[in-house]
Parts: C-alpha cells; sequence; structure tokens
C-alpha cells in the first residue's frame, strides 16, 4: 500500500498520508477473516482459544496449593555462667532474676522484673522450656535438642518427603541459645540439622522403591555480601556471590557449591568444614559470637514408580528444597561493646533483621513486602509468605538482665505466626497428570472386574490382587 500511494503524494507530507493510507488499508481487511488471521492485522483482539483441554488441566494442575501458617517454637535457655555471676555480685542471688513463665506447652508469660504484677502472655505453636534451674509449669516438658528436632525439625522433612519446600530459621539476641538449637555438639547433643539430616537418609535406606539423590550447600550472609562456605576450591572461600529468583525454583544463588551427599557422615563433614570457616567473634555478651546469618540448604529429589501402564512404568519425581537458617543475633552495641571491624558487622546485622521485621509486618498487613531491600530477606522471600513449610525457633534469655531484648523477641515471633504461605507439591504437572488418568483406569478395571460401584475397598482389593493396569 505504501508503495503504491506514494507516486500519488508527493512532497512533504506523502509520509503522513501513506500512515493514513495504512490505517484506512488495515480497517479495510479486518472485515475479512481469512486476511485478517494470516496477515495479523488486528493485535487487539485476541485469537479464539484454543488450548487443549488437557493443557488447561496442566495449568490449573500446575497452580494447586494450599495456605500454610508458619508455625513458631519459643525456646528457652538456662541462665549462663556470666548472668548468674553478676546477679551475685551486684544483687548477692544465686540466681537472676527469671522473666518469663510457661503456664502450659503454647503459653509463655513475659514478666517484667520491675513489677512482679505486670505481665504480658503470648501464644505460640510450642513451648521448649530449656532452663534446669526453674521449673515450667505442669504438663511442660524439659526441651532437650532432641525434644527440639522432634518438635520442629521431623515435621519439616515429613513434608518435604512429600514434595513440600520446608524452612527453620533460628532467631533471637546474641548469646540467646541459637547455633546451639539449630547446630548442638557434633556426639554429644545434636542440634535440628544433624539431627534431620541424619534421619533424612536412615528413610532414605529403608525405601529402596524410590530413588533419591540429596545434594548440600552452605553459605553465609557476612556484611550483606552471599558468600559460599564449602567451596570445591578454596581459592574461591570469600567470594561474593550473587542472588537471583527463580520463577518456577524460587531465590537461588549462582555458582553456589552443591555437594551430592550420600550418608549422614558426609553432611556432618561438610558442616564441620563450613562453621570453621563462618565469621564468629567475641564480644562482652559471646565469646563466640556469630557475625553472619548462616544457611544451609538441602536438595531433595525422589523418583519413584507409581504404575505401569502398556508395558512402561510410569515415574513422578519431586524435589523439594530446605532451608535452614541460624541467623546472626541482634544486640545492643553498648552491651556487646563491639568496636571497630566488628562494629560494622552488628550495624549490617541489625540492619538486616530490622528489614526482616518490616518485611513481616508488611505480610501481616497484607501490603507488599521489601524483599529486595536486603540479601537476607531477598534469600527468605521463598520461605515467608511463599511456596515453603515455615517453622520459626524463637530463643530468648531468661534472665532481667535481657528482658528488653526478650519482649522484643517474643513480639517480634508473635507477628511472625500470623504470616501465611502458599504451599504446593514441587513436581510436573504432567506427572500429576499421569497419575491421577493411571488411578481414574484402575477404578474403571476394578469395578469391571466386580461389576459394580467402585469404593475405597473393591480398590484396595483389586489391588492386592495383582490387578493393576498394564
Amino acid at each position: 500500500v505504501i508503495i503504491f500511494s506514494i507516486p500519488f503524494f508527493p512532497g512533504a507530507s506523502s509520509l503522513f498520508v501513506c500512515v493514513v493510507v495504512v490505517l484506512f488499508g488495515c480497517s479495510f481487511l479486518r472485515g475479512f477473516p481469512s486476511l485478517h488471521f494470516s496477515l495479523c492485522l488486528s493485535a487487539e483482539k485476541p485469537l479464539p482459544n484454543t488450548t487443549h483441554p488437557v493443557q488447561q488441566k496442566l495449568l490449573k494442575m500446575s497452580k494447586r496449593g494450599a495456605n500454610d501458617q508458619v508455625k513458631v517454637m519459643v525456646r528457652v535457655r538456662p541462665f549462663n555462667e556470666k548472668e548468674i555471676q553478676e546477679a551475685k555480685e551486684q544483687f548477692g542471688q544465686d540466681l537472676p532474676t527469671c522473666t518469663v513463665q510457661a503456664p502450659n506447652e503454647t503459653t509463655l508469660v513475659a514478666v517484667d522484673p520491675g513489677n512482679e504484677n505486670s505481665t504480658l502472655p503470648f501464644g505460640f505453636d510450642g513451648v521448649l522450656w530449656s532452663m534446669s534451674q526453674i521449673a515450667p509449669g505442669e504438663g511442660v516438658p524439659m526441651a532437650d535438642n532432641a525434644l527440639c528436632y522432634q518438635k520442629v525439625g521431623q515435621p519439616i522433612l515429613d513434608t518435604a518427603f512429600e514434595g513440600y519446600n520446608g524452612c527453620i530459621f533460628a532467631y533471637g539476641q546474641t548469646s540467646s541459645g541459637k547455633t546451639h538449637t539449630m547446630m548442638g555438639f557434633a556426639d554429644s547433643d545434636r542440634g535440628i540439622n544433624p539431627r534431620l539430616c541424619a534421619a533424612l537418609f536412615e528413610r532414605i535406606q529403608n525405601n529402596s522403591k524410590v530413588t533419591t539423590t540429596v545434594t548440600m550447600s552452605f553459605l553465609e550472609i557476612y556484611q550483606e555480601k552471599i558468600q559460599d562456605l564449602i567451596p570445591f576450591d578454596r581459592a574461591y572461600l570469600k567470594e561474593a556471590l550473587q542472588l537471583y529468583s527463580d520463577p518456577a525454583l524460587g531465590p537461588f544463588v549462582k555458582n553456589l557449591s552443591e555437594h551430592t551427599v550420600s550418608s549422614g557422615e558426609e553432611i556432618q563433614k561438610l558442616f564441620t568444614k563450613g562453621f570453621e570457616n563462618r565469621a564468629v567473634a567475641a564480644t562482652l555478651m559471646n565469646a563466640t559470637s556469630s557475625r553472619s546469618h548462616c544457611v544451609v540448604q538441602v536438595v531433595i529429589v525422589r523418583t519413584e514408580v507409581v504404575g505401569v501402564v502398556a508395558g512402561k512404568e510410569v515415574t513422578r519425581s519431586t524435589r523439594s528444597r530446605i532451608n535452614l537458617i541460624d541467623l546472626a543475633g541482634s544486640e545492643k552495641i553498648l552491651k556487646s561493646g563491639v568496636e571497630g571491624v566488628n562494629l560494622k558487622e552488628a550495624i549490617n546485622i541489625n540492619v538486616s533483621l530490622t528489614t526482616l521485621g518490616r518485611v513481616i509486618d508488611a505480610l501481616v498487613a497484607g501490603e507488599r513486602p521489601p524483599y529486595r531491600d536486603s540479601v537476607l530477606t531477598h534469600l527468605l522471600s521463598d520461605s515467608l509468605g511463599g511456596n515453603s513449610r515455615t517453622s520459626m525457633v524463637a530463643a530468648v534469655s531468661p534472665a532481667a538482665v535481657n528482658y528488653a531484648e526478650t519482649l522484643s523477641t517474643l513480639r517480634y515471633a508473635s507477628r511472625a505466626r500470623k504470616i501465611t504461605n502458599f504451599v504446593k507439591i514441587n513436581t510436573d504437572p504432567a506427572q500429576l497428570l499421569i497419575e491421577q488418568l493411571r488411578r481414574e483406569l484402575e477404578q474403571y478395571k476394578a469395578a469391571l472386574f466386580e461389576g459394580k460401584a467402585v469404593t475405597p475397598e473393591l480398590l484396595e482389593k483389586a489391588r492386592a490382587e495383582g490387578r493393576t493396569v498394564d
């Protein structure tokens, strides 16, 4: 149209006239469906939806999920030697004043040390009372690391074997017992991380019908930089890595080493190696204070045969990721006495934890959370408000000297408990559809054998007699 119109409209206005002619021609062609389809001249009018019903069903299944509340447990550690010594020197007491009470397994009461009548109760999913110097309320058990794993770690591992992502993170002030809860001691009192990994391989060994691959990564967030704690080449130990987001996999760290492991002993060796490389320093509150946020990522890929169709095995694969996070403790600069590099570390730690608090507040209020304001919250974006079953362990000190920090932690944890995640099984929707169709065909075949309506009892009987789909 443009070529044929130029000779008839010479001059400076020819281009404008050509555009008008083209627009008129497009409007004219829109009246002819065949030309309209072949020349694609009507972008604003969408083509008829030709998506196959199977494709529509796959899309629907890929979005299937369920709401899941963040679970919050609060752990009360014993008085430490420093707190006991200060109570003797300053007040002549054998033990410091206790500022928390556990009347039952789901309630922790904060008691103002300046006024015993001023109390503030908090409800949680569980109270882990580990202070042996003072007994808890009736029916509240003493919680060692074994019970902590049973209450916190085991449910996450159970759902990971079903294909769900999981996350456990420990939060609290410095010296509140977070690292002891997550890691513990290698032999005598293992923490959640090594117990979970040991239980993981016990389950794998007890189920030979499923092929399972496990990989592990270990990183720290130090002064807003991600560093690999167990790189394949030690030359890259302190190299800063980049964090990205994948629509399917969630947040991931580019070039982070992924170690394929086949036993709990292999993982324990990687734990030990990683913690030797982690940034720690002595402060007035903690002789081995963590100066970075520590993240262990365990990825589980399971493939199992779910049936046989036309002589061919039908398999189903799931991929679940478990984030095990030991957050650096929040600290008051005057109390910790840090300076120089340690002061800069403390500032970065407090800023990232403050951003985490803002993310929690936004999620509770139904607002858009500022995930990208810190590396920590960006990495946790799938665990808070995303596709993950998440549990939080809030570690607190019972001593009066730490009452302000303890109260702040309890409020923080109470807000986190209101967060709702949207979780789903991480598998190929096509495999889910195949499995669903296989089960329906199995039901029809069972009904054909029995000559009556399909019932769960009938289906189970057919399976027991070996009448499977072939």
